[in-house]
C-alpha cells in the first residue's frame, strides 16, 4: 500500500473477522500506514465500547430493521446504566482532560460476557413501532 487509504482487500483482511480482539492483532501484525492510523484512533476509543459496537454491527448483519431498532434500544439502556459512557462524557466535556479512565485497558481484557449484558436486557419499553404508522 502507498498512501494513508487502504485497498478494499486489506480492509476485508483486517476487519472480516469474529472479534474485535481478531481485528486488533490483524491491525498490529500488519504494518501498513492504515494500520497504524487505524490503531492510533481505535486506542483512543473505549475498549468496552469497541467490543460492544463491533458485536453491534456482527448481529446487526442478519437482522431485520424492527429487530435492529430493539437491539439499539436495548444498547442505549444498557450504556446509560455503565459507567464507560459516563467516563468518555466527562473526559471530553465536563473536565476536558481528555484522559478518559476506562474501565478495561485493552479490548483483551473485555469478556464476551460483559458485552453480552447489554444484548440480553429485557425490554422496558413498547417497541411495537408498527402502530405509529
Amino acid at each position: 500500500m502507498t498512501g494513508p487509504i487502504a485497498n478494499l482487500e486489506e480492509i476485508n483482511a483486517i476487519f472480516q473477522v469474529d472479534s474485535v480482539q481478531d481485528v486488533m492483532k490483524r491491525l498490529e501484525s500488519a504494518d501498513t500506514e492504515f494500520s497504524s492510523k487505524t490503531l492510533k484512533t481505535l486506542g483512543r476509543m473505549s475498549p468496552f465500547s469497541l467490543a460492544v459496537v463491533f458485536e453491534q454491527i456482527k448481529r446487526g448483519q442478519t437482522m431485520n430493521l424492527h429487530d435492529c431498532f430493539v437491539m439499539e434500544y436495548k444498547l442505549t439502556q444498557g450504556f446509560m446504566n455503565h459507567r464507560e459512557f459516563f467516563e468518555g462524557v466527562r473526559a471530553l466535556l465536563v473536565d476536558k482532560d481528555k484522559s478518559p479512565q476506562w474501565s478495561h485497558k485493552t479490548v483483551f481484557d473485555v469478556s464476551s460476557d460483559e458485552v453480552e449484558e447489554l444484548f440480553s436486557r429485557p425490554d422496558t419499553l413498547n417497541l411495537e413501532i408498527g402502530k405509529y404508522e
